[in-house]
């Protein structure tokens, strides 16, 4: 299905400059850093290559005129880009649009186990504002989605104790998945995210340029163990249905839809 914009997604760099990475997934991104230590992940890809063959692919012509502009805006000379290391994990098709297309349901899923300060609050059936609770706060738009693809775009600001002044980005985050089954036949979703940050700060942009590759190697751990955990989530829903039910009725932060 095509999305139309409503307004502007946002999203800016963190406290200690990890890119702030977008929108839903850039949200699912900072917040599962809390999730697990540190492990052995396959490193993504910010090669110039990667970013040309994933801006070419980019089906702008399905956007109105002012969502395609804003999108260019940032893709075209990104203070960062980072493709994560491509995942494939056991999950529900319909579980992973879900969380995609909802992400404060797992941030909500967080905030009761008591490992996050981010919160999401839902606008619309498109947006939601987000806030880490350490200065960024953050407006997200989905832009396009179907099956296979969502684009993000967001615009937000960080106003925290390690930036002399305030600084505004904004960020655009594509997601392709595929479907398919594993050897014993169960559902599995494989997903791939390029993520670009665009800082209008001259400081704080020559500053995610020159960590980009430190910045890079967090978010693609932070990727993988996001994935890791919708995987959870939809095996508890497959295994334990009655237990994924009392899941839901905990949760205090969504909408009763």
């Amino acid at each position: 299905m095509r999305i139309a914009s409503q307004t502007m997604l946002a999203w800016s760099p963190n406290g200690q400059f990890r890119a702030a990475i977008l929108v839903v997934w850039s949200l699912l991104i900072f917040t599962s850093s809390h999730l697990a230590a540190a492990d052995m992940v396959p490193e993504g890809d910010s090669s110039r290559e990667a970013r040309k063959q994933i801006v070419q692919s980019l089906p702008l012509q399905r956007l109105n005129s002012q969502a395609a502009k804003k999108v260019r805006g940032v893709i075209q000379n990104p203070s960062f880009y980072r493709r994560m290391p491509t995942q494939q994990i056991e999950c529900d098709p319909q579980m992973f649009s879900f969380l995609v297309r909802r992400p404060e349901v797992m941030v909500n899923i967080w905030e009761i186990m008591g490992i996050t300060k981010v919160t999401a609050r839902r606008l619309n059936q498109y947006s939601f504002l987000a806030n880490d609770g350490v200065g960024t706060n953050c407006r997200c738009d989905l832009l396009y989605g179907d099956k296979n693809l969502h684009i993000y775009y967001g615009d937000g600001t960080y106003d925290g104790n390690m930036a002399p002044r305030r600084v505004t980005g904004r960020c655009v985050c594509v997601l392709r998945s595929l479907n398919g089954q594993d050897a014993d036949g169960r559902s599995t979703m494989t997903g791939t995210m390029d993520v670009f940050l665009k800082l209008d700060n001259f400081g704080a942009d020559l500053l995610t340029r020159t960590i980009g590759p430190f910045v890079g190697k967090t978010a693609d751990h932070n990727f993988v163990e996001t994935a890791k955990f919708m995987s959870q989530i939809s095996r508890v829903c497959r295994q334990s249905p009655n237990a994924a039910q009392g899941l839901a009725m905990k949760l205090d932060n969504i909408d009763q839809s």
